[in-house]
């Protein structure tokens, strides 16, 4: 099937979490600047696991129980009177229970129960590829396919991802995510949408706060294989993520206009745009999963 592969950008800060005043913000500058393209989308079936996708071109998945009370509140018996048909003139499509969670439709700018995602506990949302969309990143795919996707994933607590997903260079050094008393602050939340393993942003036990920063970690370069010490390794509250899926970004044109292999790196301008929107600086990093 191939390796999966998605450029992720983590704030050099990693305790940080944006308020969702700011991701309101930097949405609006991804529009401005057309990183994102917004309206519905007709070329996305308007049933099945692309619907809450095909209304608006984004989605988002969030604690069950805010999904609950918005399907609820908009019975699928009566779509005319939903909440998203008051907001995009739409009738609201029923999910299938038995298929996977294809989420809810985010508003932009955000409003209503997309505003209500960005405080809770987690939330993830994902943009739908689309060929107008500004391209973010310095390197190319050797045979580009279907469009990039961009996703934002917010967290309370840290979400911490294994930094040798396929084990390639043996014993490299993880996050052990335990508190300076000795408290393992380590849990796993497999219900969510991705990394399931999280680390307690304050401790139980002494009420210490945990600064991954504190702790070295060995991260793969994806083209190497090398070994490279990072301060806290991926472990997040907050990133962003551009997914190629199996097509790999690490191609870079030469003087001659050849491409050429190159880590894969995202834009100037879409580091830019980020960083000055939300007042911080980031690391990027490969994910390959």
């Amino acid at each position: 099937m191939g390796v999966l592969y998605s450029h992720c950008l983590i704030p050099r800060d990693n305790t940080i979490r944006p308020s969702p005043e700011q991701i309101a913000a930097l949405i609006a500058a991804w529009v401005e600047q057309r990183y994102i393209i917004v309206g519905p989308r007709p070329d996305l079936s308007a049933s099945g696991w692309f619907a809450s996708t095909a209304l608006t071109g984004a989605r988002f998945w969030t604690d069950p129980s805010l999904k609950e009370a918005e399907l609820e509140s908009a019975p699928v018996a009566d779509p005319a009177k939903s909440f998203w048909s008051r907001i995009f003139g739409i009738g609201r499509q029923a999910a299938d229970p038995a298929g996977p969670d294809p989420g809810l439709p985010f508003a932009i700018p955000p409003a209503g129960i997309s505003r209500t995602a960005l405080s809770q506990p987690e939330v993830l949302i994902s943009w739908a590829g689309h060929s107008d969309a500004l391209y973010p990143m310095q390197t190319v795919a050797e045979e580009p396919a279907d469009s990039h996707k961009i996703s934002i994933e917010l967290s309370d607590d840290f979400v911490s991802p294994s930094t040798d997903s396929y084990a390639v260079a043996g014993d490299t050094l993880q996050l052990e995510g335990r508190c300076g008393c000795g408290t393992d602050l380590r849990y796993e939340n497999s219900e969510f949408w991705f990394a399931s393993e999280r680390i307690r942003r304050v401790c139980p036990a002494c009420g210490q706060a945990f600064r991954p920063q504190d702790h070295p970690v060995e991260i793969i370069d994806g083209l190497t294989c090398a070994k490279v010490v990072q301060p806290g390794g991926l472990c997040r509250r907050f990133a962003i993520r551009i997914h190629f899926g199996r097509f790999h970004p690490t191609l870079r044109q030469d003087a001659n206009g050849e491409l050429v292999p190159w880590k894969p790196l995202a834009s100037e301008h879409f580091i830019r745009t980020c960083e000055m929107t939300l007042g911080f600086a980031f690391n990027e990093f490969e994910n390959w999963g």
